[in-house]
């Protein structure tokens, strides 16, 4: 009986720590990742043999694979995603997807440096990170800036960014919310289409 007692506390204390070793992992891999993202993206923005439009290119692969922007236009909509067709769902996916990338791309292509220094990774579930970081804009600007990181089939992406204390996608839930409650979603829907011309 003790054995068995024995070999039962044993394996789970092994099990334990293995699982605290994933974790562990999970969790540095979470920072190298932020870092990775922040310094390609002054790379590329820095980059004088790449032509405006290369950087252009380059930042919206960064973004389409460093962050869930299919999850964001969700979460954004807020309560009207139920309220709205499959159809209608999809081409406003596809709509605030390209809008994200049309607004911040030029914002990040006209980049002039800085670093980013995370302070401490908090595992809020298994899958889902929370980053504290703070950003020196090398001109004696420093911003505390977090990130809330998941992973989806293996990969790391970045879900939102709140800096001081403001929370990005909360904020466009409540701009989105606003515009659909007072002009309706198809209007709403009109002006993401006329963004793209």
């Amino acid at each position: 009986m003790k054995k068995i007692l024995l070999l039962t506390l044993s394996l789970f204390f092994l099990l334990t720590q293995i699982e605290f070793c994933f974790a562990e992992e999970n969790t540095k891999d979470t920072g190298v990742f932020v870092e990775a993202v922040f310094k390609d993206s002054i790379k590329i923005s820095k980059d004088n043999s790449l032509t405006e439009k290369q950087k252009e290119n380059q930042l919206t692969d960064l973004i389409n694979e460093s962050v869930d922007t299919n999850w964001i236009a969700k979460f954004v909509i807020g309560k009207y995603w139920r309220q709205i067709t499959q159809q209608q769902q999809q081409e406003f996916i596809n709509l605030y997807q390209s809008y994200l990338i049309k607004t911040y791309v030029p914002k990040f292509k006209n980049y002039g440096g800085g670093n980013i220094k995370v302070n401490k990774i908090i595992q809020q579930k298994e899958k889902v990170f929370f980053v504290q970081a703070e950003f020196d804009d090398n001109e004696g600007q420093v911003v505390n800036i977090d990130f809330r990181i998941i992973k989806k089939n293996g990969d790391l992406l970045i879900t939102d960014i709140i800096a001081e204390g403001i929370s990005f996608i909360v904020t466009q839930r409540s701009e989105v919310n606003s515009t659909i409650s007072n002009k309706g979603f198809e209007n709403f829907l009109e002006h993401l289409r006329e963004l793209q011309k």
